[in-house]
């Protein structure tokens, strides 16, 4: 094995703070489906709460004042919201009162009519997905309403504009809104598969590009009277409410999945090649691969949905996929379907190597190695660390009783990682841990609210009850991460809660895995070191 270079430990860095961050997001937005936008104006201005009263007042105070109502439709996404003007200017304001779609307070576009027939178009912290024809849009990213007005009025302060009264504003608006998906069909920026439409590869590309130059803005905290203390409660709750009665528009795309599961193995072999050679690199790739396949086809047996596999370099490899109330004798199948496969076969090699039907001597290095990284692999997987399958094993079927169980359980996993990761010198193991150690206070914060809250999630008193928990307890916090909070304390787990017999059943199987192994262990640790000591007795 070589030694670390620079460029090795660089390549993680960028690896890590860039490269990965980008792919998610990336790989996120392809699989979102987009459909028609149907816009609709209304006659009479529905009753609004204080929370919505709220978040246009910011906008009077900016001196625009409400024209009409409006309903929109995109897929399963409904909202209602305000078109508004700025005294008798061509500058309007749409805001949509809806929270579920970012962390800025209601959206709101500010539109400008301009002479040469355009119209432009500014949002805030939202790179724009649909393609508006006749119109110019674009986003900046912000930390208040007043400096969102600012930085359009910049962009169209060389525009002169037009004059047009409020109908024909409207009808101009609905016109742009309503033609912006055959618009963006025909810029080739959206895609149909399999009936549903997604944005093109290129389009993703390009919109990730975008969020990822300006992800600096999105750490700094958004600045709106909704999210202020008075209101604080009243945003947390309807935004819960929304995302929670959400429906989940993302669709799978098997060629976009193979796609990123080719890439991820070319770059993953190409780091692992430059760091442990090119041998070593292709038997962890072959290795780290039947390993997940073997997770992939029982989940895939069992119902799961919209599932991906991709590499981690420097990490492994993850197969995600979705399921609802899933056993939890069915999840140890689809953990034990990684390891145990892989595992087997080796030791069935190795078996076969000692009554000499199998070569596994220097005169077959490729094969040696895939034997014994395989069993190295799939054993150290098996480990009862929070992340890996023996430690997701023990989760389901034992600690998941009790609230506190798994943050404990989590932070012994990784001071236990750290310490194999010191002593075996496999220092790739740090962006795992830099992954787990992220994740700590999350979990410490969830476990304590469980053991707080004894509600019913499906209660909007129980849940106000909660709301009010949480800010109690973690008022410092910004709203969204009590937001997170609630959310994980809600959220619906897909594995049921274990019966006796599934503990029972997870604990023999894996006690019926580690016995055998110790004992192997220890056997060959003694004999080894027993006879080394004799050696040397035997010398003096």
């Amino acid at each position: 094995m070589s030694t670390y270079t620079p460029l090795i430990v660089l390549s993680a860095i960028v690896l890590f703070l860039y490269v990965i961050p980008f792919v998610m997001a990336l790989f996120g937005i392809v699989r979102v489906t987009v459909s028609p936008i149907a816009f609709k104006v209304l006659e009479d201005r529905p009753p609004l709460s204080d929370l919505e009263q709220a978040g246009i007042s910011e906008l009077t105070a900016l001196g625009f004042q409400p024209v009409t109502a409006f309903h929109t439709v995109c897929g399963s996404r409904e909202s209602q919201g305000l078109i508004l003007r700025q005294g008798d200017t061509a500058t309007f304001a749409l805001i949509y009162l809806t929270l579920r779609a970012g962390t800025s307070g209601y959206p709101i576009d500010f539109c400008t009519f301009g002479e040469d027939g355009a119209l432009y178009v500014t949002a805030n912290r939202v790179p724009r997905i649909f393609d508006y024809p006749n119109a110019k849009a674009g986003s900046v990213y912000v930390d208040n309403l007043a400096a969102h007005l600012v930085a359009h009025q910049k962009i169209v302060q060389s525009v002169r504009p037009a004059t047009i009264d409020e109908a024909a504003a409207c009808a101009a608006i609905s016109r742009m809104l309503e033609g912006a998906f055959a618009y963006s069909v025909e810029r080739k920026s959206f895609v149909q598969q399999g009936g549903n439409w997604f944005v093109s590869l290129p389009h993703a590309f390009c919109v990730t590009l975008e969020i990822m130059r300006n992800r600096h803005a999105y750490k700094k905290p958004y600045r709106t009277i909704v999210k202020a203390p008075a209101h604080q409660d009243a945003y947390i709750a309807e935004r819960f409410r929304e995302q929670r009665g959400a429906t989940d528009e993302s669709k799978a795309r098997p060629d976009v999945a193979f796609l990123f599961l080719g890439v991820s193995i070319l770059v993953s072999l190409g780091l692992f090649s430059a760091w442990l050679g090119w041998m070593q690199a292709i038997v962890i790739i072959l290795v780290v691969f039947f390993h997940e396949s073997g997770h992939a086809v029982a989940m895939r047996i069992f119902g799961y949905k919209d599932m991906s596999m991709f590499f981690i370099p420097f990490a492994g490899a993850v197969v995600s996929g979705t399921a609802k109330n899933l056993a939890v004798w069915k999840q140890t199948i689809v953990l034990l379907a990684g390891p145990l496969p892989g595992l087997l076969i080796a030791i069935a090699f190795v078996t076969a190597s000692v009554t000499g039907h199998v070569g596994l001597g220097s005169d077959h290095p490729f094969l040696r190695m895939l034997v014994l990284m395989s069993i190295g692999i799939n054993l150290f997987n098996l480990l009862p660390l929070y992340f890996l399958d023996g430690g997701r094993l023990l989760e389901i079927g034992f600690f998941s009783r009790w609230n506190y169980a798994v943050f404990v359980f989590s932070v012994l996993s990784f001071f236990g990682l750290t310490a194999y990761m010191v002593f075996m010198k496999s220092y790739n193991l740090v962006i795992i841990l830099l992954f787990m150690g992220a994740t700590l206070p999350a979990l410490w914060r969830t476990a304590r609210m469980k053991h707080l809250w004894k509600g019913d999630p499906q209660s909007p008193e129980d849940v106000k009850l909660l709301t009010a928990t949480v800010k109690q307890q973690y008022g410092k916090l910004s709203a969204q991460a009590q937001l997170h909070i609630i959310k994980s304390v809600c959220a619906r787990p897909s594995i049921n809660p274990p019966r006796l017999w599934e503990t029972i059943l997870v604990l023999g199987i894996y006690l019926a895995i580690w016995t055998p192994v110790t004992l192997a262990g220890l056997y060959v640790w003694e004999h080894t070191h027993g006879g080394h000591t004799q050696t040397e007795d035997d010398g003096e």
